[in-house]
């Protein structure tokens, strides 16, 4: 019986804690409840802001087709590139800057990396022709083992 007693004053002990941490919390600012909800970890490491999407309608409705029509090259921002590219991360796409030779270049403006969509149209081409060549390998390559297991 005298454990029930203490298990059930342990239970109120803790509803009166948890009465006096809705109270104090109601009566803080705002800012100092969201500082109070994070952890100390998040509170002392640097956040790098996220990558900012703009509106490139213009950008993403250009494509390699009509940059004959004597219209400027439009840039594309880093972050639609990386989206065009089955999304790949910004590491993956810095990688390919840096090792793929066929990959287009970066050009910098006011700090941010662009690419010009008719070199990037070249390449997602170049990346669709390769692996359509590489399909149809192994799909020859399965037909006349086929072909030679059926004689």
């Amino acid at each position: 019986m005298s454990e029930q007693k203490h298990r059930a004053a342990a239970q109120v002990a803790l509803a009166h804690k948890a009465l006096e941490l809705r109270k104090r919390n109601e009566q803080r600012s705002p800012r100092q409840a969201y500082r109070q909800q994070r952890s100390r970890r998040q509170r002392t490491r640097h956040h790098r802001r996220p990558a900012r999407l703009q509106d490139n309608g213009i950008t993403e409705a250009s494509d390699a087709e009509s940059a004959d029509d004597d219209q400027p090259d439009t840039l594309v921002p880093d972050a639609v590139v990386c989206r065009e590219l089955g999304g790949i991360s910004r590491m993956t796409l810095h990688r390919r800057t840096r090792e793929d030779p066929d990959f287009p270049a970066q050009v910098q403006v006011a700090g941010r990396n662009y690419r010009f969509r008719s070199a990037l149209e070249i390449y997602k081409r170049r990346l669709l022709d390769r692996a359509m060549r590489g399909q149809r390998q192994r799909l020859g390559s399965r037909c006349r083992e086929s072909v030679e297991a059926s004689r």
